[in-house]
């Protein structure tokens, strides 16, 4: 065996002790960064403990299985986390969690085209993702509602978390579209993109799906990360509620904008495909051999 390839730092357990060849570990995100964001939400001291001991925890076995390894593959951004823990950076090499850049190959989306609605797509069980969902619901959906009365926030996933189906029983106007096998139904006719992530590391494919699709898209500096965007130019990354609200109110109305952001989100997105990314890999991996 020439080398083994760790799809995730859980698997490093499993290499056998006798085992001297070489070790490739792919970091899908620096995992202790999520839950040390999580913990520095979270308001209950206990609930913020125990949150910040499985963080420790998870640093230590990210370490341990960095170090095993003679290259790590990670984003951009958990490169810098991790290098910052001790990691070694000289056998770290960046990756990206890719999404469906086929979409690329798509008909550009038309602003008449769309409706005024938000889209937002995503897995509903996902702690991350729900609340999100939630702190967008509470802070931002009512005051967009009083200035587009007709909005609609259309949520698409499979399996809703229960605090989700509450909260989209409880305000008019939003939809839960449950599992939607082909996304094409639903990016073209929709008119932004929301992604309000609070917490979460590693590099979001939410985010490069709407990129490759050329839908506008609001969310914050963690949605954001690993990725070469511009603020204003590729998306907008918000700081708040009240920002949030007003930059999905500005592309729900600004024609020239909308366009804009969509052509420049697109062209950025062409940096980030599978045959360039694959290819790179294939080169690290025979260096190894």
């Amino acid at each position: 065996m020439d080398i083994i390839f760790l799809d995730h730092y859980e698997l490093g357990q499993y290499i056998p002790g006798s085992y001297m060849g070489k070790v490739v570990l792919h970091e899908h995100n620096a995992e202790f960064i999520m839950w040390k964001r999580l913990a520095e939400l979270e308001k209950n001291p206990i609930k913020k403990l125990l949150l910040n001991i499985e963080s420790g925890r998870i640093l230590k076995a990210e370490k341990t299985y960095a170090g095993r390894a003679d290259l790590v593959l990670a984003a951009p951004n958990d490169i810098d986390e991790l290098c910052s823990q001790g990691v070694d950076r000289k056998k770290m090499r960046k990756t990206y969690h890719l999404g469906e850049d086929f979409m690329l190959d798509a008909a550009p989306m038309q602003f008449e085209k769309t409706k005024k609605s938000l889209l937002y797509i995503g897995t509903l069980t996902w702690e991350a993702n729900v609340d999100g969902l939630i702190w967008f619901i509470d802070n931002c959906w009512t005051e967009l509602r009083s200035r587009n009365p007709d909005l609609i926030l259309s949520i698409v996933g499979k399996n809703p978390d229960e605090r989700i189906i509450q909260l989209a029983e409880d305000n008019e106007g939003i939809e839960l579209r449950g599992f939607v096998r082909d996304l094409e139904d639903c990016y073209p006719i929709h008119r932004v993109f929301i992604v309000p992530l609070r917490f979460g590391s590693g590099i979001k494919v939410k985010i490069l799906n709407a990129l490759y699709r050329g839908i506008p898209t609001v969310t914050t500096a963690i949605g954001t990360e690993g990725l070469e965007t511009i603020d204003g130019k590729h998306l907008f990354e918000c700081t708040g509620a009240e920002d949030f609200i007003d930059k999905v109110d500005v592309l729900l109305k600004d024609k020239e904008l909308w366009r804009s952001m969509s052509d420049a989100s697109r062209e950025l997105s062409r940096k980030y495909t599978w045959k360039s990314l694959l290819a790179e890999h294939d080169s690290q991996l025979e260096s190894l051999i």
